[in-house]
């Protein structure tokens, strides 16, 4: 009898066994069978997705391109439009000035600006304004003049008047026009001691316009010290300042 339940149970066991080596292969192959679909579907997914975003850049590219193609025909529009609103009219001042020739937006008889100058030693460019008998001066000093006055704007001040009346007393028909200094970025200010006197200077320049009859032009609206709106120096503005520049001081004067 014990043989013949030793037997039994041999038996039940094995094929339990093989009920679960059954069940076993089967979920293997289930589930390798799964994951082959769900890879196939990723891998289908993938496809889709890179398929979108290669056309997606695509259109992208093109839009650019066509407002590049529209922007260099804004661009070339506003450049003939400033040398007609300028044939008589002269722009002196410091490297600030200076860079409406390097982007050559202005021919060099509208523009008289030579780097590093200040109040105090650009008699040469007054002379050859007064030669130039304008209709308008628009004057830009001041940037250099902070550190060279040592952010005294009493003497800053001083320099200018004397300008300004050199020009009024040769020029009586020309209108003149006085543009603030233009705001720095942080970086800016902190690269000079007296950097930081500007709006001490620009509030000077409003006083001494309104004593002596002439028009006060404030930049600050148009350039806020954005440092991606500035070059490295964070001082001097890169080239989308000047067409904005250029058509407020126009639009000041009436041209």
């Amino acid at each position: 009898m014990k043989t013949v339940k030793k037997s039994k149970i041999f038996v039940v066991g094995l094929g339990c066994c093989i009920v679960i080596i059954f069940l076993f292969y089967n979920i293997s192959h289930h589930f390798r069978s799964t994951s082959k679909e769900v890879q196939l579907g990723i891998s289908m997914l993938e496809q889709e997705q890179n398929k979108s975003v290669s056309d997606a850049q695509k259109h992208i590219k093109e839009v650019e391109n066509e407002l590049k193609k529209e922007k260099n025909k804004e661009a070339n529009i506003s450049m003939a439009s400033f040398k007609n609103r300028y044939q008589n009219s002269v722009i002196l001042g410091d490297s600030i000035a200076e860079a409406i020739l390097d982007y050559r937006i202005l021919p060099k008889n509208n523009v008289l600006a030579i780097r590093g100058r200040r109040t105090d030693n650009s008699q040469d460019e007054i002379n050859m304004a007064i030669s130039l008998v304008p209709n308008n001066v628009f004057l830009c000093y001041g940037m250099n003049d902070l550190p060279y006055c040592r952010g005294n704007e009493k003497r800053f001040i001083e320099q200018y008047k004397s300008m300004i009346l050199q020009l009024k007393n040769a020029l009586p028909s020309t209108r003149i026009y006085v543009n603030s200094i233009v705001p720095m970025t942080k970086k800016g200010y902190q690269s000079g001691k007296y950097n930081k006197k500007d709006k001490t200077f620009n509030e000077a320049m409003k006083r001494m316009c309104k004593e002596l009859g002439v028009v006060y032009l404030d930049n600050d609206y148009l350039i806020d010290g954005n440092a991606s709106d500035y070059e490295c120096d964070g001082i001097h503005p890169k080239y989308n300042f000047y067409p904005k520049w250029l058509n407020y001081m126009a639009q000041s004067a009436g041209i």
